[in-house]
């Protein structure tokens, strides 16, 4: 058994196939990976002072339940309590921090205006059995709604001593924090009103729900509100906020009731060759709400740019619909769960060191060139891959992590004392796995011989190179990798010596969206410096991740990095000053560069170059998108069309067809049910479109 492919997806696999009894199955379980780590595009590593270097942002939302349990059960069958006591993260709860505060970034005439939410956790746990019991869709939806409608505009009060689920902080600057107009306070009865009428609504079951009654029932419940907000949104923006939100809940509810879309996976597929703002429109959404910074916020976060177009923002309409009912109504716990290190130190090092537990073997740093199938099509007969670099003398098997602060993680590197090979020159700011040149050899990998059954855990870009014999075999394969879309993606991050407080930030731990290009997505994450070594330095007492598409005129490879650390710096002194103010110098405008950590005698921009940023342009690491009118050519991870191979993969169409790390997950437990001939969702839960 052979799994191609160490990221999310193959890992997943590879967890399924390993459980209690394998061995009666498979005579052996190899995960062959490219590079030195696990992780793919959640990869990460530690580089200098031991920091940790990630491939963009990575957080969980609280819908994970299938990657929650994975990670779950990892951490109960490492037992590091027992097993590894030294080490500060010792179980699930340790590794993952609630998250409740999401921020979004409206702009008006004064500039850019951070406004944070606060959603109320619940006594849920992700992952917990039967936590996603029930439906997410019907009369359950518009209970939900209700809820959300109310808490939003509770939030909207600023009042310190309220113990509601949202909180909103309008900026760090206080002349410029709006409060709530009497106008708009004023309309609690209205809103409760609303409130009210969408639970009574609720109760009166699905089929009186059900066409265009139901639709206009929840546009009369919510009209009034909506009316007695439109005079106020244009003076005061608690007023527009409101208004957006439940233009957005009404088209929302209104569309998926007129349109029936409850569970069933068929009606959600009739729309998904509509773009999601296009659907929105059908249900007359406002163009105001079009452009809101809620609107704005799914996109950024989902990286939905069409070729990395700014000009061409595009979402399919079912996948849109579903995942925001997941993101904001079903959340377990916490709408988000932050890592407290780097992917690579909390997920991946963990899985790593229980696969291996289990008996599962990896083959680092040996990529997949080709596979090579049968002449009739029925099975993939071998597989050629990069020649693995041959130990040093003395070593008996390539250990990948190392340790920092006590905790297990990946080096940025391979370590160069285990392989019988000179270190090559490495780029330090790419992606890609530093350049191998022992690589250059092939070895060919034999059906019977070397593996029986294979796990193909690679994204359509990374397939175009290795499955071209495939692809001119079959049209299906062809059509997959030529229309399921990938974006390159970049990212930077910034170690300061001053607390965000002092840097004028009074909301540590949040994570923003909806913010300027070329970097819309960024979040405070200062809480990882405990786990990273700066003895030699001063620490840092804020750390800051930036990440957003990668547009297309950044070209790839070197002329990509080149381009994101130039754009990082722009960045930098243009809009650092609407989240942290007291970053600018107040004489030149620029940003305050000696406030970066690193030992360097760099004076002025070039102390940046202290810090870290990455262009993911590689094929492996692009992010897959959901475009619209795609879906139909995934591939279903039990139908690949050869007899002895299983796909894996946020790519294929496994009942969450959008890039995370939740489909990933489930994709990659279907391709082990395939492979021991269980059914397709055996054990993989949610209220999922099957």
């Amino acid at each position: 058994m052979m799994v191609l492919g160490g990221g999310m997806a193959g890992i997943a696999a590879a967890w399924r196939l390993s459980e209690a009894g394998w061995r009666e199955r498979f005579s052996s379980i190899t995960v062959v990976e490219r590079s030195f780590r696990l992780g793919g595009k959640g990869a990460s590593s530690r580089g200098p002072h031991g920091r940790i270097e990630e491939h963009g942002l990575h957080v969980w939302l609280g819908h994970y339940d299938n990657a929650f349990r994975l990670i779950r059960d990892c951490y109960a069958e490492l037992d590091r309590a027992r097993t590894d006591p030294s080490c500060p993260i010792r179980t699930w709860r340790d590794a993952f921090i609630p998250a409740n505060d999401l921020g979004l970034f409206d702009i008006d005439s004064s500039g850019w205006l951070p406004w944070i939410a606060r959603f109320s956790g619940n006594t849920l746990l992700p992952g917990d059995a039967g936590s996603d019991a029930g439906g997410l869709f019907g009369p359950d939806l518009l209970v939900r709604s209700a809820l959300l409608i109310r808490d939003f505009y509770a939030s909207l009060r600023f009042d310190a001593a309220q113990r509601g689920t949202v909180t909103l902080a309008a900026s760090p600057h206080p002349p410029r924090t709006p409060r709530s107009s009497p106008a708009v306070r004023a309309l609690a009865s209205t809103l409760l009103a609303a409130s009210n009428q969408l639970l009574q609504l609720a109760s009166h079951g699905a089929q009186r729900l059900a066409g265009p009654a139901g639709a206009a029932a929840v546009d009369a419940t919510l009209a009034p509100l909506l009316a007695r907000l439109a005079p106020l949104i244009r003076v005061d923006p608690n007023a527009r906020r409101l208004h957006e939100l439940v233009d957005l809940v009404r088209a929302v509810l209104g569309g998926m009731i007129a349109d029936q879309l409850y569970d069933d996976r068929q009606a959600y597929d009739a729309i998904n060759h509509l773009e999601f703002k296009d659907w929105l429109i059908r249900h007359r959404v406002q163009p105001t709400t079009l452009q809101s910074a809620i609107v704005r916020g799914q996109y950024d976060l989902v990286f939905s740019l069409e070729d990395g177009d700014p000009a061409r923002p595009r979402f399919a309409a079912g996948w849109g619909l579903f995942l925001s009912a997941k993101l904001w109504l079903d959340y377990k716990g916490s709408i988000f769960w932050r890592t407290r290190a780097g992917m690579g130190d909390v997920v991946f090092a963990p899985l790593y060191q229980s696969l291996v537990a289990r008996g599962v073997q990896f083959r680092f740093m040996t990529p997949v060139v080709e596979l090579v199938p049968s002449r009739d099509g029925s099975s993939i007969n071998s597989i050629t891959v990069g020649r693995t670099i041959p130990l040093a003398p003395g070593v008996q098997q390539y250990n990948p992590l190392t340790t920092v602060k006590g905790l297990p993680c990946f080096p940025s590197e391979p370590d160069w004392r285990q392989l019988r090979v000179l270190q090559p020159g490495a780029a330090r700011h790419s992606s890609s796995p530093p350049s191998l040149g022992a690589m250059a050899e092939v070895e060919e990998l034999c059906y019977g011989r070397d593996f029986e059954l294979l796990v193909l855990a690679m994204p359509p870009a990374a397939a175009r190179r290795a499955c071209t014999r495939l692809m001119d075999q079959r049209s299906d394969w062809r059509a997959m990798v030529d229309n399921i879309g990938s974006v390159s993606t970049h990212a930077f991050q910034l170690w300061l010596k001053p607390a965000e407080a002092a840097l004028g930030w009074a909301h540590p731990g949040t994570t923003m969206s909806a913010f300027a290009k070329p970097f819309d997505t960024w979040a405070s994450v200062s809480h990882v410096a405990e786990f990273e070594e700066w003895t030699e330095t001063e620490p840092p007492r804020t750390v800051a991740y930036f990440c957003s598409t990668l547009p297309p005129e950044a070209g790839t490879g070197r002329d990509a990095g080149d381009y994101t650390h130039d754009q990082a710096i722009g960045f930098l002194r243009r809009h650092s000053s609407a989240f942290w103010p007291h970053a600018t110098d107040p004489d030149t405008g620029d940003f305050r560069w000696d406030l970066l950590c690193g030992q360097s005698d760099a004076l002025g921009q070039e102390r940046f170059d202290t810090q870290y940023w990455t262009a993911n342009t590689d094929p492996s690491d692009q992010y897959v998108q959901s475009l619209p009118g795609t879906d139909r050519f995934r591939m279903r991870p039990d139908s690949s069309g050869y007899r002895n191979l299983v796909l894996a993969g946020d790519w294929t169409d496994c009942g969450i067809n959008a890039g995370c790390i939740e489909a990933a997950v489930v994709s990659g437990l279907q391709a082990g049910n395939a492979l021991l001939g269980r059914s397709r969702w055996e054990r993989v839960s949610g209220s999922l479109l099957r």
